[in-house]
Formats: structure tokens, sequence, C-alpha cells
């Protein structure tokens, strides 16, 4: 009997030490890679599509992992549609962008670092004959260029802003100089969601 005893004592020592190592696994796979927080992920993408809390209607954020990457999955609601992000909770790279506009869904994805991200975004819109509004100001393309460059207006020359189309996609080049670091700066806003589709700079002994 006391054997018994002693062998029921040492299976059931054994099932918790199971359990605690499981939950431990289960913690440590939910947990370990998330270097950013949630309001951080939440700013990059709320950033990156150019709009405000006080602008969103509805917001849902997971923890998420794809190929053992640790994410996080954003959906949030403006006026303007759904957007949808993946947002890479160690580096702060979108990894993927959804937008919805009155049943018009435009796609991304990129796996860069964040400083790089906004660059190789590229967004499609649905094409249309009919004249085009667009939804981002001038001014609004310009600001979200000069922000993304760290730069004042009052630091710039040869500011232009200049509405254009390719493929159907309506956007702003915004091009300018930065006189105190030699650089001439080219954007390409996204003139819908206000998106940086392209940007390059380059020094201004090139042009």
């Amino acid at each position: 009997m006391e054997l018994t005893n002693k062998v029921k004592k040492i299976i059931i020592g054994g099932l918790a030490g199971s359990a605690i190592l499981i939950a431990g696994g289960i913690y440590a796979y939910q947990h370990v890679g998330y270097s950013l927080s949630v309001a951080e992920a939440q700013e990059i993408a709320f950033e990156n599509a150019g709009v405000s809390p006080s602008d969103i209607t509805f917001k849902e954020v997971d923890r998420d992992r794809e190929d053992g990457k640790a994410t996080y999955d954003i959906d949030f609601t403006t006026a303007d549609g759904d957007y949808s992000y993946t947002i890479d909770a160690q580096t702060g790279s979108i990894l993927d962008r959804d937008f919805d506009e009155n049943g018009f869904a435009t796609k991304s994805s990129t796996n860069t670092s964040q400083s790089s991200d906004k660059a190789s975004l590229a967004s499609q819109s649905a094409a249309t004959t009919a004249p085009v509004t667009p939804k981002v100001s001038e001014n609004q393309a310009k600001e979200i260029a000069l922000k993304d460059a760290g730069l004042a207006e009052t630091a710039v020359s040869n500011l232009t802003v200049k509405l254009d189309e390719d493929d159907g996609q309506v956007h702003y080049d915004v091009d300018f100089d930065d006189m105190a670091q030699k650089l001439d700066y080219d954007y390409q806003i996204d003139a819908e969601t206000g998106a940086i589709l392209e940007k390059s700079s380059e020094t201004l002994d090139n042009n």
C-alpha cells in the first residue's frame, strides 16, 4: 500500500510538472518577440494610414504569429473605410495592409524595417473614368512628406506639389530640397489614403 501511494505521488507530481511546463511554453509562445507595445503598434498603423485616434469609430487589436514571427493584427474603421494592418511586433515593420473603401479593397505587403516600410508601401486604387476628387489635399500630402523626412516647411526650398495619375492610381508628386544636408527629396503620396507610395533622396550634386 505504501509503495502504491508513492507511485501515485510520483505520477501526480509528474503531471503537475508537465502542466507547468506546458503553461510556461504557451506563455512564452504568446509573449516572446513582442518588443513593441500595443500602443506603439497602433501608432505605426495610424500614422501610416494618415488618421488620428479621434477619427476611429471601431478598433480591434489581436496578437498573432506568421511563420513563427510575433505580430499584431490591427483592424480599425474611420469615415473613409476599413483598415487592416499586420505589424511585426519586434521591428515595427508593416507586413500587410488592407484598405476597404466603399467596397473597393486595396492591399499591399512589405517585409522591410519600420524606417522604410512607408517607402515600399504600394496601394492599388479602383480605376474610374469619372473626374477624380482626391480625399487628400495638396497641403496634407506636403505635410506627410515633410513629416516622413523629419523636416519643417521653413527648412526646405524648391517645394512643389503636383497631382498626377499612373495606371489609374492618383497620387501627388512632392519634391523639395534640404539645403542643410544638400539633399533633394522626391515623394509619391496616394491621393486617396495618404500612404507614401514611393520616396527617394539624392545629393543635390547629382541633379
